[in-house]
């Protein structure tokens, strides 16, 4: 027979008049307006809080307006009852320790691992599978606010080396290095202007695939468009400067290109979509032959 789950009674008072009253008459604080104004088709569009865009790690300006806002809301969330009451019981619910999915590579397991009210997750490994496990990557530590987190984490076929990529600020930009997974060292490699992409790795370890946009100008990095992504290989030990070209579309600026090697390593396998339409491409390159360049088998197809 199965058991009737125990019910949690919450009994939470109401607000006051008083509350009321000054949550009807907040006051926030003035926002500037600039003098902001584009031309579209023709047409001037005024965009005064532009301004606001910059990011608040780095402009004063924005990170007041932040700490002022903030000021009004918490003024008002301070006076609702029951609050210390959702926070300790999901507090409780979320205090438990939880595992990702482990990937084997080289003998070696690499997974994600949760004490429990830790904000990000931190990347272990295990050099067998009864072994201790070690801890390779703690984003927590990244950035004193914690925006600063780990986005996609590749282990090279050996299990040497993690490939990985950094997320700054909620961004979707990222940086991509490299850690040896028996010493804890990032290596020199940084690949940077990372965005929308797969991270592969060539079967022999010697370097790895990604896609990536060309730098933006100065001060447009959250303005930029995402427009002709172009697929690189990156070789090991060299600057980004020196990365090969594989594919890209400049006839066709807005199609976006994720690539990835095939179990065998003989095959890089490019997928191409434009937006968010369901059309994609397919498009193979053979590793195996040097000089040869990239062939799509499937062209325009649906769904």
């Amino acid at each position: 027979m199965r058991r009737a789950l125990p019910l949690i009674a919450l009994v939470v008072a109401t607000p006051t008049l008083a509350q009321t009253k000054a949550a009807t008459t907040m006051t926030y604080p003035e926002t500037n307006r600039g003098d902001t104004v584009d031309e579209q088709f023709g047409v001037k569009v005024a965009d005064p809080y532009r301004w606001l865009e910059n990011d608040v790690r780095t402009d004063p300006a924005v990170a007041k307006w932040v700490a002022d806002q903030n000021a009004v809301t918490n003024a008002y969330l301070a006076t609702l009852p029951g609050r210390d009451i959702f926070a300790a019981r999901l507090k409780q619910l979320l205090d438990y320790e939880r595992f990702g999915v482990p990937v084997k590579k080289g003998g070696r397991y690499f997974y994600m691992r949760n004490s429990g009210l830790q904000n990000q997750s931190e990347l272990f490994v295990r050099d067998s599978v009864d072994g201790p496990g070690r801890v390779l990557l703690d984003p927590n530590g990244w950035s004193k606010d914690g925006a600063t987190a780990l986005g996609e984490w590749v282990p090279s076929e050996d299990g040497t080396r993690i490939l990985y990529s950094v997320q700054d600020g909620g961004t979707d930009w990222r940086t991509v290095k490299i850690l040896d997974v028996a010493t804890g060292k990032v290596a020199g490699d940084t690949v940077e202007w990372v965005k929308f992409s797969n991270l592969s790795w060539a079967k022999d370890g010697s370097g790895f695939y990604y896609s990536r946009f060309a730098a933006p100008a100065e001060g447009a990095k959250f303005q930029a468009l995402n427009e002709n992504q172009q697929v690189y290989f990156h070789r090991l030990g060299t600057a980004q400067a020196a990365d090969r070209l594989i594919y890209a579309t400049p006839d066709a600026p807005r199609r976006g290109h994720s690539a990835q090697v095939t179990e065998d390593g003989k095959w890089l396998v490019i997928t191409t979509t434009e937006g968010t339409d369901n059309r994609y491409e397919i498009t193979i390159l053979d590793l195996a032959t040097p000089g040869v360049t990239p062939r799509t088998i499937v062209k325009g197809a649906r769904a």
